[in-house]
Formats: structure tokens, sequence, C-alpha cells
């Protein structure tokens, strides 16, 4: 009969207690983080950009100027010649205003292109070599990891000879060999 109680009060403890929730991995974390930190620093580029837009317009607010004041245009029936002409600066100048508004406007949207151009990566060879090159390194790493301890050791020269065979051309399969040199050395010397 004790057991039955004691059995009974420790499903009903057990029913009480909140279930834990499982924290996330460590993995995780660092990928929210990482998430975090990015979207902070694309919103102070955004921040800094507007910044220097705002500064830019700010320092040239004297060109969207008209150069020369509007002299006051007189309607009679008979058109006065010094009045046509007056017009026709007017309009020269405030066309010629707008043309180079226009192309500032041009040359900042190319600008603005070749930016995004350089950003997506063009070459889709480089950006093959360069994810190779990220792959490579992943790997070393990874090796390196085993490299650390001694009964993984054997694990370590298979993952370095596999880098050297995937990757030949890349910086990780340079820094293998050399692991692998070393690696040969120390069991000649055993």
């Amino acid at each position: 009969m004790d057991d039955q109680r004691l059995g009974e009060l420790l499903r009903k403890a057990d029913a009480a207690w909140p279930t834990p929730c499982p924290q996330p991995d460590l993995a995780g974390r660092v990928r929210s983080l990482r998430r975090t930190r990015r979207s902070r620093n694309a919103a102070a580029g955004i921040v800094v950009a507007m910044l220097v837009v705002a500064g830019t317009l700010w320092a040239a607010r004297d060109l969207f100027r008209p150069a020369s004041p509007l002299p006051p245009i007189v309607k009679k029936d008979q058109p006065n010649m010094e009045v046509v002409q007056a017009e026709l600066f007017v309009l020269r100048e405030d066309a010629r205003m707008h043309a180079d508004t226009a192309e500032r406007m041009w040359e900042t949207e190319a600008s603005r292109r070749a930016i995004r151009s350089a950003r997506i990566g063009a070459d889709p060879l480089q950006v093959v070599t360069g994810q190779r090159n990220r792959a490579s390194l992943i790997l070393l790493q990874r090796a390196r990891r085993f490299d650390r301890q001694e009964e993984t050791r054997p694990q370590a020269v298979e993952q370095y000879r596999e880098i050297v065979e995937l990757f030949p051309l890349t910086e990780g399969a340079e820094a293998a060999r050399k692991r692998l040199a070393g690696a040969s050395e120390k069991e000649g010397r055993s």
C-alpha cells in the first residue's frame, strides 16, 4: 500500500511540474546571432548610404537653383524682342539645368548597376572557384579538429587526402598537402 501511495504522489508531482523546453543547439544560436548581426550591419549600411545621399544633396543644393532670376514677362499685343530674348534665355538655362540633372541621375544609376553586378558576381567561373575554395577550407577545418586528438589522427590524414583529391587547385588542398607532409615526417621519426 505504501508503494501505491508513493507512486501516486510521484505521478501527481510529475504532472504538476511543467515539461522542460529543449534549448536550441549551439549551431542554431550561432546562426541566429549571425542573422541578427547581418541585419544590423545591413541597417547600418542603409543609414550610412542615406546620410551620404542626404549630405550630397545638401552640398549640391546650389546646383539645382536657376543661374539667374527670372525676368518679368510683359504681355503686349506686339512681342518685344528684348522680352522674347529674355524668355529664350530663361528657357535655355532651365533646359541646361534639367539636362545636367538628368545626366547626373543617369551616372548615378549606372554606378548602382555596376555595384549590383559586382555583388552578384558577374563571372560564374569566379563564383564556382570561390565556392570550391570555401568547401576545401571547410573540410580542412574539420580535418584539423580530427588532427587535434591522437585517436582520430588517421581520420584526419584520410580527410587531408580527400581534400587534395577533390580540390587540388585550392588553398585548402595546399594546406592539406603541408599537413600530410608533416604527418609523414612524424611517422618517419617514430
